[in-house]
């Protein structure tokens, strides 16, 4: 079966935090009304501080700072993801 993109959907944002001219963002997301819940790291830039244009980048390498930021993150999102599968249920925002 191909992939369809109308099937990907986003089921939950987390807060996002900015580091300079990036910024990390965690989402969890469907595909299908059945599939399992899966989380998608992605980094947005934008090309000076004055712009307020982000544009997705590939996300690469992580500095310390990052990595320390997601890993904090990831218990929260790991427990909202488990949630989310036992319940087979969308899950209104925290």
């Amino acid at each position: 079966m191909p992939y369809d993109s109308s099937k990907d959907k986003t089921i939950k944002k987390f807060p996002q935090k900015t580091f300079g001219l990036t910024r990390i963002r965690l989402t969890v997301h469907q595909y299908g009304d059945k599939g399992d819940a899966k989380l998608q790291i992605t980094r947005m830039r934008r090309s000076d501080e004055e712009s307020d244009e982000w544009q997705f980048v590939k996300l690469g390498r992580l500095t310390t700072e990052e990595v320390a930021w997601i890993a904090k993150k990831l218990p929260k999102v790991a427990k909202w993801m488990r949630h989310f599968d036992e319940n087979d249920q969308d899950l209104d925002e925290e």
